[in-house]
């Protein structure tokens, strides 16, 4: 008997470990808040069976009329308590999904600093950049007292020096920074240097995610534009968005991702960038258009795994729906543009692209008649696979 109270027991054990480990990790999987629309109740899609309560402080608030933002308890099978989150109210969104090309074209905030390059001086090779303690990702965006924006007035100053110290002003992972440069002479190139590779513009295709039900804002890409040699974000002073002709498209195949292929129709700006951000590029329209009807933007805790559609443009023929699965869903709030991982299953897409391309960046992801998201990245070793971010993510943003 004892023997067998034993075994009981243990086997209880296992099964509360399991359901406590079970527990930890749907409690890790979940964010700290939500969103919702007015006057719908939170509800979270899991493969786990949750269910959703207002705390008893939040129904008191609630009856007090004092807050339009509650506290709710997610429980696993509506007993085990699993996390504690803040949910907002907020009225609901509808946006005219797009899925068109279109040319981006920014202009740093600064002079990018890209790269370094010792100097070849009488004194053997420096680099007074980085011993004035300027590193790859760092914007100048000053020399004494003269604001500079092109690499040309960077290097024109630079030259111009004569070896006397400069005043450099810069940003450093979001914060001003001053130092002082004092340019070496190169003895290869004949003209004073400081050791450093800059940029100060960028071009590029993407795709246009949706534009606000009035016309006047759009929002693209899904993830911010960077500089190919840093990886870090393009800083961005000026930009606008341009017409796009496709040509045709290089077939995406495992470890060579494909690209839509395209020029530039038109100088003539479609509309003006206001801001490029972890969660894509955004801006004001110079004429209002409606390619389609406005839906809805989901919550990210609407979007399940199962089938969706990708509205994207490949040819002449112009946006058209594909089908996709949507395959796993990550909540992590530090995971701005990684929120979902898509899998391309429709044949015709498959037989065009090979999967997501290059260009693709911004095609918006349909659940249920709604926008649930954006295509982000393609994986290199499956490009039938892919990041997606939340359209909620997107909205946020966009403001």
């Amino acid at each position: 008997m004892k023997k067998t109270i034993r075994i009981i027991c243990a086997a209880f054990s296992v099964v509360c470990a399991v359901m406590l480990g079970g527990v930890a990790a749907v409690s890790d999987a979940l964010p700290d808040s939500f969103t919702t629309v007015q006057g719908r109740p939170l509800e979270v899609k899991s493969e786990w069976p949750l269910s959703v309560r207002r705390t008893e402080q939040s129904v008191a608030a609630a009856e007090q009329e004092q807050s339009g933002a509650y506290e709710a308890q997610i429980r696993l099978l509506d007993v085990v308590p699993v996390k504690t989150v803040r949910v907002q109210n907020a009225a609901e969104t509808r946006v005219i999904p797009c899925g068109t090309p279109f040319g981006i074209k920014m202009f740093a905030g600064g002079a990018l600093i890209i790269g370094m390059t010792d100097v070849d001086a009488k004194s053997g090779n420096v680099n007074p950049a980085r011993d004035a303690g300027l590193a790859v990702g760092d914007v100048i965006t000053c020399i004494g007292n003269r604001r500079v924006t092109t690499r040309q007035e960077v290097a024109e100053l630079i030259e111009h020096s004569g070896g006397q110290a400069l005043s450099v002003t810069y940003e450093h992972e979001g914060q001003t920074r001053t130092a002082t440069i004092r340019p070496e002479f190169s003895c290869s190139a004949g003209e004073y240097k400081a050791g450093i590779w800059i940029k100060d513009s960028c071009a590029g295709i993407g795709t246009m995610t949706f534009i606000t039900e009035d016309g006047r804002y759009f929002a693209g890409l899904g993830h911010a534009i960077c500089d190919a040699d840093t990886g870090q974000a393009m800083p961005m002073d000026t930009g606008e968005i341009v017409p796009v002709e496709l040509i045709g498209v290089t077939k995406g195949a495992r470890g060579a991702p494909g690209e839509l292929k395209g020029y530039f129709s038109s100088t003539e700006p479609l509309g003006t960038l206001l801001a490029n951000g972890e969660t894509g590029v955004f801006g004001l329209l110079n004429r209002v258009e409606f390619p389609a009807e406005a839906v809805p933007v989901a919550m990210k805790q609407e979007v399940a795994k199962g089938g969706a559609q990708v509205l994207v443009t490949v040819d002449g023929t112009g946006p058209q729906y594909y089908t996709v699965e949507i395959e796993r869903i990550n909540y992590d709030e530090k995971a701005l543009a990684q929120n979902m991982v898509v899998h391309i299953t429709d044949p015709v897409l498959l037989e065009k692209t090979g999967g997501i391309v290059q260009g693709m960046s911004g095609s918006p992801i349909i659940q249920n008649g709604k926008l649930i998201g954006a295509v982000t990245h393609v994986f290199v070793n499956d490009p039938t696979r892919g990041y997606a971010i939340f359209a909620e993510n997107m909205l946020e943003t966009a403001g």
